[in-house]
């Protein structure tokens, strides 16, 4: 497959707990479209199934990388700017630190399925983390993964920008002048 770039679809990552879903929603109260996250989504699905996938972290990887194929050909038929709560990049972090190794096909789905060349990420914010049925980590974890998703998008070639901790609002706006300000 040849790499295929999509460079009105803009990725939102950081830890959980960290307001992204909170700023997805203030785009899209203007008008942006985005595509939801798929690690509540799958989590969900599976509740009270007897399914193994919050035990098995290759099986949620690999769920999460279906989802995240899914969503990609998704916003490729909208028009943009389209913003994703995640993208294939986080799941090269996600297999190296909870499975020990990134499988090739990963790194290849991470090399090949492009998005943006600018990726926002929010930084760990303690003092607005909250747990809930599915978001059971702990604001320590939160924080320990914001450096290795950092590294990784920068090593697959983004442009990483990281969120100001601000309201809502103003956290679009960064995000909105901030890609009108691309070449």
């Amino acid at each position: 497959m040849a790499v295929r770039t999509l460079e009105h679809y803009f990725i939102v990552t950081g830890g959980p707990g960290a307001g992204k879903s909170t700023l997805l929603d203030e785009l899209a109260g203007r008008g942006h479209p985005h595509l939801p996250e798929g690690a509540r989504a799958i989590v969900r699905a599976h509740a009270g199934l007897g399914s193994p996938v919050r035990d098995d972290p290759s099986l949620f990887g690999e769920l999460m990388l279906s989802w995240e194929m899914r969503s990609y050909e998704q916003a490729a038929t909208m028009d943009g700017p389209v913003f994703s709560d995640r993208g294939i990049g986080e799941l090269v972090s996600f297999f190296a630190d909870q499975v020990g190794h990134v499988p090739d096909h990963v790194w290849r789905a991470a090399r090949e399925w492009r998005y943006a060349e600018t990726v926002f990420i929010a930084p760990p914010w303690p003092e607005i983390y909250r747990t809930d049925d599915e978001r059971v980590q702990t604001v320590e974890f939160t924080a320990s993964i914001f450096p290795p998703l950092e590294a990784v998008y920068r090593q697959l070639g983004y442009d990483v920008v990281v969120l100001p901790r601000t309201t809502p609002a103003e956290r679009a706006d960064f995000v909105l002048s901030t890609i009108r300000g691309r070449p």
